[in-house]
Protein backbone atom coordinates (compact mmCIF):
# COMPACT_ATOMS: atom_id res chain seq x y z
CA UNK A 1 0.00 0.00 0.00
CA UNK A 2 2.79 2.35 1.08
CA UNK A 3 4.38 1.85 -2.42
CA UNK A 4 1.27 2.59 -4.50
CA UNK A 5 0.90 5.72 -2.20
CA UNK A 6 4.48 6.73 -3.33
CA UNK A 7 4.25 6.19 -6.97
CA UNK A 8 0.56 7.85 -7.01
CA UNK A 9 2.67 10.74 -5.35
CA UNK A 10 5.19 11.00 -7.75
CA UNK A 11 3.19 11.00 -10.77
CA UNK A 12 0.89 14.27 -9.17
CA UNK A 13 4.48 15.84 -8.69
CA UNK A 14 5.25 15.23 -11.84
CA UNK A 15 2.02 16.41 -13.34
CA UNK A 16 2.50 19.84 -11.89
CA UNK A 17 6.02 20.28 -12.74
CA UNK A 18 4.87 19.30 -16.33
CA UNK A 19 2.14 21.87 -16.07
CA UNK A 20 3.55 24.88 -14.31
CA UNK A 21 6.48 24.42 -17.13
CA UNK A 22 4.76 24.18 -20.20
CA UNK A 23 2.53 27.32 -18.94
CA UNK A 24 5.97 29.49 -18.36
CA UNK A 25 7.30 27.99 -21.41
CA UNK A 26 4.91 27.85 -24.35
CA UNK A 27 5.71 25.65 -26.74
CA UNK A 28 6.53 27.21 -30.52
CA UNK A 29 3.55 27.34 -32.57
CA UNK A 30 1.58 24.68 -34.81
CA UNK A 31 3.79 25.12 -38.27
CA UNK A 32 1.27 26.90 -40.71
CA UNK A 33 -0.82 25.04 -43.64
CA UNK A 34 -0.92 28.64 -45.77
CA UNK A 35 -0.59 26.35 -48.76
CA UNK A 36 -4.05 25.76 -48.92
CA UNK A 37 -6.44 23.86 -51.43
CA UNK A 38 -7.64 26.79 -54.74
CA UNK A 39 -11.23 26.06 -55.21
CA UNK A 40 -12.31 28.22 -58.22
CA UNK A 41 -15.76 28.37 -57.37
CA UNK A 42 -14.90 30.02 -53.77
CA UNK A 43 -13.63 33.05 -55.53
CA UNK A 44 -14.00 36.18 -57.97
CA UNK A 45 -13.12 35.31 -61.24
CA UNK A 46 -9.69 36.28 -62.37
CA UNK A 47 -8.67 39.74 -63.52
CA UNK A 48 -4.85 39.46 -61.50
CA UNK A 49 -2.42 36.83 -63.07
CA UNK A 50 0.62 36.40 -61.04
CA UNK A 51 2.63 36.07 -63.64
CA UNK A 52 1.81 39.01 -65.86
CA UNK A 53 1.12 41.27 -62.71
CA UNK A 54 1.97 40.13 -59.32
CA UNK A 55 5.70 38.88 -60.21
CA UNK A 56 6.55 41.68 -62.23
CA UNK A 57 5.83 44.17 -59.01
CA UNK A 58 7.93 42.13 -56.83
CA UNK A 59 10.50 42.24 -59.55
CA UNK A 60 10.72 45.76 -59.68
CA UNK A 61 11.41 46.28 -56.30
CA UNK A 62 13.87 43.59 -55.90
CA UNK A 63 11.83 41.43 -53.80
CA UNK A 64 12.72 38.59 -56.27
CA UNK A 65 16.31 39.12 -55.56
CA UNK A 66 18.38 36.05 -53.78
CA UNK A 67 19.54 38.12 -51.11
CA UNK A 68 15.68 39.09 -50.01
CA UNK A 69 13.04 36.99 -50.98
CA UNK A 70 14.23 34.74 -53.94
CA UNK A 71 14.98 31.43 -52.27
CA UNK A 72 18.32 32.40 -50.90
CA UNK A 73 18.67 34.34 -47.58
CA UNK A 74 15.39 34.48 -46.36
CA UNK A 75 13.12 31.60 -45.10
CA UNK A 76 10.68 33.24 -47.19
CA UNK A 77 10.11 33.16 -51.21
CA UNK A 78 7.78 35.58 -53.86
CA UNK A 79 9.75 33.46 -56.52
CA UNK A 80 6.11 31.74 -56.87
CA UNK A 81 2.82 31.94 -56.29
CA UNK A 82 2.84 28.66 -54.29
CA UNK A 83 6.04 30.25 -52.39
CA UNK A 84 4.22 33.63 -51.75
CA UNK A 85 1.58 32.24 -49.30
CA UNK A 86 3.79 31.31 -46.82
CA UNK A 87 4.83 31.23 -44.42
CA UNK A 88 7.75 32.89 -43.56
CA UNK A 89 9.76 32.68 -40.58
CA UNK A 90 8.14 36.38 -39.51
CA UNK A 91 4.56 35.24 -40.34
CA UNK A 92 4.62 31.81 -38.82
CA UNK A 93 6.14 33.24 -35.45
CA UNK A 94 2.90 35.76 -34.86
CA UNK A 95 0.40 32.95 -36.15
CA UNK A 96 -0.27 34.40 -39.51
CA UNK A 97 0.08 33.24 -43.24
CA UNK A 98 2.05 35.59 -45.51
CA UNK A 99 -1.03 35.26 -48.06
CA UNK A 100 -4.71 33.98 -47.53
CA UNK A 101 -6.37 33.53 -49.61
CA UNK A 102 -9.26 35.63 -50.35
CA UNK A 103 -7.98 37.68 -47.12
CA UNK A 104 -5.67 40.68 -47.94
CA UNK A 105 -6.14 42.06 -44.59
CA UNK A 106 -5.57 38.78 -42.70
CA UNK A 107 -2.14 38.59 -44.77
CA UNK A 108 1.20 39.16 -43.11
CA UNK A 109 2.15 40.18 -46.86
CA UNK A 110 -0.10 43.16 -46.93
CA UNK A 111 0.77 44.21 -43.56
CA UNK A 112 4.39 43.95 -44.48
CA UNK A 113 4.05 46.28 -47.60
CA UNK A 114 1.79 48.80 -46.14
CA UNK A 115 3.54 48.93 -42.51
CA UNK A 116 1.06 47.99 -40.49
CA UNK A 117 1.13 48.12 -36.59
CA UNK A 118 2.56 45.19 -35.10
CA UNK A 119 4.40 43.55 -37.26
CA UNK A 120 8.12 42.30 -37.06
CA UNK A 121 10.66 44.14 -38.66
CA UNK A 122 10.72 46.61 -41.42
CA UNK A 123 8.14 47.81 -44.36
CA UNK A 124 8.90 45.47 -46.84
CA UNK A 125 10.61 46.31 -49.28
CA UNK A 126 13.76 46.66 -47.08
CA UNK A 127 15.45 49.63 -48.70
CA UNK A 128 14.03 50.37 -51.06
CA UNK A 129 11.18 52.31 -52.78
CA UNK A 130 7.48 51.64 -51.04
CA UNK A 131 5.26 49.87 -53.19
CA UNK A 132 2.97 52.40 -54.45
CA UNK A 133 -0.84 52.49 -53.47
CA UNK A 134 -1.52 51.14 -56.74
CA UNK A 135 0.95 48.30 -56.68
CA UNK A 136 -0.59 47.38 -53.57
CA UNK A 137 -4.14 47.46 -54.80
CA UNK A 138 -3.17 44.95 -57.33
CA UNK A 139 -1.21 42.34 -54.98
CA UNK A 140 -4.85 42.65 -53.10
CA UNK A 141 -7.24 42.22 -55.37
CA UNK A 142 -5.19 38.69 -56.54
CA UNK A 143 -5.49 37.64 -52.80
CA UNK A 144 -9.24 38.42 -53.26
CA UNK A 145 -9.43 36.60 -56.49
CA UNK A 146 -7.44 33.57 -54.54
CA UNK A 147 -4.04 34.07 -54.79
CA UNK A 148 -4.53 32.29 -58.38
CA UNK A 149 -0.88 30.24 -59.63
CA UNK A 150 -1.66 32.00 -63.18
Amino acid sequence: MKFLAFYSLILILSLSLYSCKSSDNPAAPEPLDCNTNFNPNDFPAATVSFQQDIFPILQTHNCDNIDCHGGGASSYSVSSAISILGPGEQSQSMGFCDVIRGDPSGSYLIMKLTNAQGITGKQMPYEDTPLTSVEIAVIQQWIIEGARDN
